[in-house]
């Protein structure tokens, strides 16, 4: 067993149940086992390189050389042939939102464009997309999880609409993403 006093806490690598090495950290007389992950974040916080603020994922990322990835287990031809070094900050909700509203060819357009092939007009309140993005982010599935979302809320409308002629308006509502409703059908008067 390996002990670590720092002005952070103390780190330890032991022995697991499996027989496997397993860095845990103790702060303030708190034992944690740590992912990878955090045992970076920790490593970086213990010897200065960064604040509390700094020490995200995205942070350290950024900061990432060629060098780095060839430690990280990279051969060297490979990581030669990158020329750039490029980090990705995640996604937002706003931005999440802006994907499906904005580019041409956003799913909410896909969308509005599938039903008004059987002259049925689609619309998405406000609330609903934003209830969209809160579970992409809920399920970490970033852009990619929005057509998911929105396939399992509008999967009954898209074989129930062609047969209906008396629907002329869907409204996709909050409560239909978040409580896994249907949305609601308007019917010609």
């Amino acid at each position: 067993m390996i002990t670590l006093y720092t002005s952070v806490g103390r780190y330890e690598l032991r022995k697991n149940e499996n027989g496997e090495k397993q860095p845990i950290v103790t702060v303030d007389q708190k034992e944690m086992a740590l992912s990878r992950e955090e045992l970076l974040l920790w490593s970086c916080l213990m010897w200065g390189i960064l604040t509390k603020e700094e020490a995200k994922a995205d942070t350290i990322f950024k900061k990432v050389l060629p060098e780095d990835l060839m430690k990280f287990g990279l051969i060297p031809e490979f990581a030669g042939r990158l020329p750039v070094v490029v980090t990705l900050d995640s996604l937002d909700k706003d931005a999440l939102i802006k994907i499906l509203q904005e580019p041409k060819n956003a799913l909410i357009k896909q969308y509005q464009h599938f039903l008004a092939m059987d002259n049925v007009e689609l619309e998405f309140e406000d609330g609903a997309l934003v209830a969209i993005a809160e579970e992409a982010l809920k399920r970490n599935a970033g852009a990619r999880g929005l057509r998911s979302i929105i396939e399992e809320v509008m999967r009954n409308v898209m074989y129930e609409v062609p047969s209906r002629i008396d629907v002329v308006k869907c409204v996709v509502t909050e409560a239909a993403i978040r409580e896994h409703m249907e949305p609601k059908m308007v019917v010609a008067s």
